[in-house]
């Protein structure tokens, strides 16, 4: 009889036990900063800290290059909030957080942008497993074996999801809208995509816009877009807009690294993570679209409303993250 008591009363202190935590998780939620944010926003706010730089990596930043760094980054946060402050909140659906990668161990999220470094950094986190080297070949067959190791964070339900990402630190990588738009151009229709893949995109192409290209040109892969742009959340994730991947204006990232100063970014992402190695920066079949020449090359053979229209599909990224267009396209955006 005494027995069964115990047992009984272990259940009702586990049961009270959960019950507070959850109580003080949506007390906490509901009446901390700001009550006109929505649940999950004031449950993803960034947090400010500072961290001290590794002596044993070559990539080391020095303490006045972390500070300077921390004030770009700073800055970064600020104007994504000002710039999200006057948009209604979106729900926070699995598709908005399925690029997400938890790593519990070292209590931090990454966002997975295609096109923005996301390969090297599927690297880093598998050589963060201690399985895998930095000096050694880590590819496509290797990207694999993540789910061994990791989850995303939309397999994570409800208030465990809430909660590990309040207490998580949280990063992206972002990139000029229009050279990560060339760069996924380049590397499905030009250079690496798969005949599968590229044939299945040019029957598409040819319905939606009546082309009778024989292959993908840039021209046509514009009015694609634009044609299907009430239909983003379709598209391929590597011209999906950020806005759209990784909910910048519902999760607020602590570190919102840019592709144009990765070598500073990712080494304060690493010493933020506690890593003890540099950034595997390996680019195979780079597609060097951020190339001025390049882009203008491109870019030259859209018209002035063609860029228009693909500016106002990634507008939420050019301003949340502070890109402009550049003034050598002579497009001038009200």
């Amino acid at each position: 009889m005494t027995s069964s008591n115990n047992r009984l009363a272990h259940k009702l202190y586990v049961v009270l036990q959960v019950t507070t935590l959850v109580y003080i998780a949506i007390f906490f939620c509901n009446y901390s900063r700001n009550m006109s944010r929505s649940k999950l926003e004031c449950q993803l706010e960034p947090r400010d800290y500072h961290i001290t730089p590794f002596p044993d990596r070559q990539q080391v930043l020095n303490i006045t290059e972390i500070a300077t760094v921390e004030e770009v980054l700073k800055k970064r946060r600020q104007i994504l909030k000002d710039v999200c402050a006057p948009i209604p909140k979106r729900q926070i659906r699995g598709s908005m957080v399925g690029r997400i990668l938890v790593d519990e161990s070292h209590e931090v999220m990454y966002c997975q942008v295609p096109k923005v470094g996301s390969s090297n950094w599927l690297r880093a986190f598998l050589i963060l497993t201690g399985d895998f080297s930095r000096d050694e070949y880590i590819g496509w067959v290797e990207f694999n074996s993540l789910n061994k190791y990791y989850k995303r964070l939309s397999k994570y339900k409800g208030l465990e999801r809430i909660l590990l990402a309040r207490k998580y630190r949280k990063f992206l990588f972002v990139r000029h809208p229009f050279s990560r738009l060339l760069s996924a151009y380049i590397n499905k229709f030009v250079e690496r995509a798969s005949d599968e893949f590229r044939e299945k995109m040019y029957t598409q192409i040819i319905m939606v816009t009546g082309s009778n290209a024989t292959e993908i040109n840039f021209y046509d892969f514009a009015n694609y877009l634009i044609s299907t742009k009430d239909k983003v959340e379709m598209w391929n994730y590597h011209y999906r807009p950020i806005f759209n991947l990784c909910a910048p204006c519902e999760i607020q990232y602590d570190v919102i690294g840019h592709l144009e100063t990765v070598d500073t970014d990712s080494a304060y992402v690493l010493h933020m993570i506690g890593a003890n190695f540099d950034y595997p920066n390996f680019v195979p079949g780079a597609t060097h679209s951020s190339d001025p020449e390049k882009l203008k090359k491109y870019f030259g053979l859209l018209t002035a409303s063609q860029i228009k229209e693909l500016y106002g599909i990634y507008e939420m990224d050019f301003k949340i993250f502070g890109y402009e267009i550049p003034t050598y396209l002579n497009v001038t955006i009200p």
